[in-house]
């Protein structure tokens, strides 16, 4: 805030998009006679989340059951920044420069749909799959609204797929200044702005070599037009969606178009060689930790402690999923590790859920050389989980791997697997 007198000066009840507003605000005043580039970083609604606290009671009063949106402190800081916005705006108006004068509203990744520090998740990016943090849509699209009247048709929204790294050609293009000297990542959008259909679609990519905070994965994306590849580094497995028909991202299409999945997998490994891209290590000293009982007689092995192989078998991270996911083939498996600190016998139990008419799937759990069986039921929703008994099973206090495996999948997928349990009996 040093040398902002804005920050300086503001109170400590003041909102601190209220008082970069001001300062934004002040700045167009103050060069709105010559030209001008306003970089406006809004810290809303990143977290933490915090709002006004009539705000925040305004819209806890009007949170539906049922909704996808729940939370009130994500919509009152929503409000916040939409009046920051206008205000921006109407500074522009006020200074006589709408006509002259371009404004570019976008973000740098989608919403927070899992739980990070207090008061989360921040909202849900339903239809779209996921949100921050990870490769598919609802991390990877944003808004991008553009603004000049006189150049960009009112209403209009061109079909062009575009990227951040686009807006330094698109601005420069539209300023009528010519591109800096060598290599650019982006490429102009400012003929689609404009209406004119003159953009050419160019492939995106996007690299992203590790673990996120949000549940993401070590991955790849290219994007070609309407079709979407994921590449996962750890596994080298690939998802292909065809964005125009499925912007849900509910089924791949890798087993089914092979030769186009096979071809953006090349495209992604030769921009990669082409950008000298890093890639993620392989950890050669790693030991998988032994899960400990939670406390006296129980070891709870949950979802996202769990090592998944096969091809789709995920962990879900939304708060109301918390779970194994996606178990449509049911070649793919779950496996733990744990240790019991006392031997003896212990009720293994499972909580599970199952969609309308996919219930009777046969599943096998080997625990510590042992093995139980039994067939999955039908709860009426993927996330309509119920705890069950399974059955007994001896324990050590040697350390054990825990695998569940589907023997059979009548309906659309196996089941959503939320947490393992195992329960000393007296």
């Amino acid at each position: 805030a040093k040398g902002i007198e804005e920050l300086e000066a503001a109170a400590d009840s003041e909102e601190l998009t209220s008082a970069m507003t001001r300062r934004a605000v002040r700045f167009i005043r103050e060069n709105a006679s010559r030209p001008f580039f306003l970089y406006f970083a809004q810290v809303a609604v990143h977290i933490p989340l915090h709002g006004r606290e009539d705000r925040v009671a305004h819209f806890r009063n009007r949170i539906q059951s049922g909704s996808q949106q729940t939370n009130a402190l994500h919509a009152a800081m929503l409000e916040t920044m939409d009046e920051s916005v206008g205000s921006v705006m109407k500074a522009v108006k006020d200074a006589g420069i709408d006509d002259n004068t371009l404004v570019v509203f976008t973000s740098d990744n989608g919403g927070l749909h899992v739980q990070e520090g207090p008061n989360t998740p921040a909202t849900s990016n339903h239809p779209l799959r996921a949100g921050k943090g990870h490769l598919y849509e609802g991390g990877l699209r944003v808004a991008l609204l553009a603004r000049q009247p006189g150049r960009i048709p009112a209403g209009s929204q061109p079909n062009l797929p575009c990227s951040s790294m686009d807006l330094q050609a698109t601005l420069l293009d539209w300023a009528g200044v010519g591109a800096p000297p060598g290599d650019r990542d982006g490429r102009s959008f400012a003929g689609s702005l404009r209406g004119e259909g003159t953009s050419k679609a160019e492939p995106l990519y996007w690299h992203y070599p590790h673990y996120s905070n949000q549940g993401g994965r070590p991955g790849g994306v290219v994007r070609e037009g309407d079709y979407k590849l994921i590449e996962f580094y750890e596994s080298g497995y690939l998802e292909l969606y065809d964005l125009a028909k499925d912007p849900s991202e509910t089924r791949s299409l890798s087993q089914e178009k092979p030769e186009v999945a096979n071809r953006m997998a090349r495209m992604l490994a030769d921009y990669r060689k082409r950008t000298s891209a890093q890639m993620p290590a392989r950890n050669t000293n790693y030991v998988r930790v032994a899960i400990q009982p939670s406390g006296p007689g129980l070891i709870r092995l949950p979802a996202q402690d769990a090592q998944v192989f096969g091809e789709k078998l995920q962990y879900e991270p939304p708060a109301h999923k918390h779970t194994l996911g996606y178990w449509v083939n049911p070649a793919d498996w779950a496996e733990w590790d744990a240790q019991a600190t006392e031997p003896g016998d212990y009720m293994v139990e499972v909580l599970q859920g199952c969609g309308k008419g996919s219930g009777d799937s046969e599943v096998e759990i080997k625990a510590a050389g042992q093995s139980l069986r039994f067939k999955v039921q039908d709860t009426g929703h993927f996330q309509n989980f119920i705890r069950r008994e399974i059955g007994v099973v001896r324990l050590t206090t040697e350390r054990f791997r825990v695998e569940v495996r589907a023997l059979s999948k009548p309906g659309v997928a196996v089941m959503d697997l939320r947490e393992l349990s195992f329960r000393k009996r007296n």
